[in-house]
């Protein structure tokens, strides 16, 4: 029996010559490209999936309704390691298997991280904004050497984080609720509680998933025990930092600087972080490049196929109790 698979990440489309499409059409089964920029509204979605039996899912929402309105959809399978965009509880309901695919961008997403502290680190923008200006102007900036670099969320980003950092000589102080006392040990990572972390790094990092206990984590009290030299960067998402309240926290010097790849809102349109000169950007696309890109559209092409033979994905399922309804 041919199922229908429809694909929704902006970065898989028209993606025919890549392994997850030959996966699952030499499979048998129909694959079916969006071949647009989804708006990120609930009415816009529902056309493509509703009649769909999976869906390879980017950051578009699943609602309650979205989900109802899909007749036979029997996984959504996610892109990526978050999943706070689907109604995990709906999708249980109808018997809608969710599904992430762990171990395919983390690495990508501590380059990214990287990118954003040293370019913070170094002044890079600042420097290029005065040379765009045809100006030749030079300041001294702290080296990363011997800075403290607090890693919020010990997972496997946040993992990958400590290995590059340490390259580059930061002393590494971490905050992880898990054990990872052998990792710790291991790498040279002094474990401390979040507001200790903050009040002693140069830079903050941040590589823990959202949920009602992470959402704005960084707030005003937060940003306020943070050295008015030290800078935050944020590649999970948007929600864990209270964006008002980092404006605010820039503007007035209470911090130096920020890195941002997430957003409470995205795209975030008429943000004044997007033209702010202590604040480097990027869209979202810290866990995408090519390499993770193509790995998690085959784990996640791979996880429906085991989905459409009645065999339980091997990892990344959210909620297994849906399974069998």
């Amino acid at each position: 029996m041919s199922e229908k698979i429809v694909v929704m990440p902006t970065q898989l489309q028209d993606r025919d010559d890549w392994g997850f499409v030959k996966t699952l059409r030499g499979a048998g089964h129909e694959v079916s490209f969006t071949k647009k920029d989804l708006e990120l509204e609930p009415e816009i979605v529902i056309p493509f999936v509703k009649d769909a039996d999976a869906v390879i899912a980017g950051s578009e929402p699943y609602t309650p309704e979205v989900i109802e309105a899909c007749g036979k959809l029997q996984a959504i399978s996610r892109t990526g390691v978050g999943y706070d965009a689907v109604n995990v509880e709906a999708a249980t309901r109808k018997g809608i298997l969710v599904t992430t695919t762990p171990g395919q961008n983390h690495e990508a997403v501590a380059d990214m991280t990287m990118t954003h502290i040293l370019s913070l680190a170094r002044d890079l923008l600042g420097f290029h904004r005065i040379m765009s200006t045809g100006r030749w102007v030079r300041h001294l900036v702290q080296s990363p050497r011997d800075s403290v670099l607090g890693v919020v969320g010990l997972g496997r980003i946040g993992k990958a984080v400590v290995k590059r950092a340490k390259t580059f000589g930061f002393n590494i102080l971490g905050y992880e609720k898990l054990d990872v006392g052998e990792f710790a040990r291991e790498h040279g990572v002094e474990l401390v509680s979040l507001e200790e972390l903050l009040q002693r790094s140069d830079f903050v990092t941040l590589h823990v998933p959202l949920s009602d206990d992470t959402w704005y984590m960084i707030n005003e009290d937060r940003l306020a025990l943070m050295k008015n030299t030290a800078c935050i960067v944020n590649t999970a998402r948007g929600p864990l930092i209270k964006e008002a309240a980092l404006v605010e926290a820039l503007r007035s010097g209470q911090i130096a600087g920020a890195g941002l790849d997430v957003f409470e809102a995205e795209p975030p349109e008429g943000s004044p972080l997007l033209s702010m000169e202590n604040v480097t950007c990027s869209p979202h696309i810290a866990g995408l490049d090519l390499e993770a890109t193509q790995g998690m559209a085959q784990m996640a092409a791979e996880t429906i196929l085991d989905v459409f033979a009645g065999r339980m994905p091997k990892e990344g399922v959210i909620n297994p109790e849906a399974w069998g309804q």
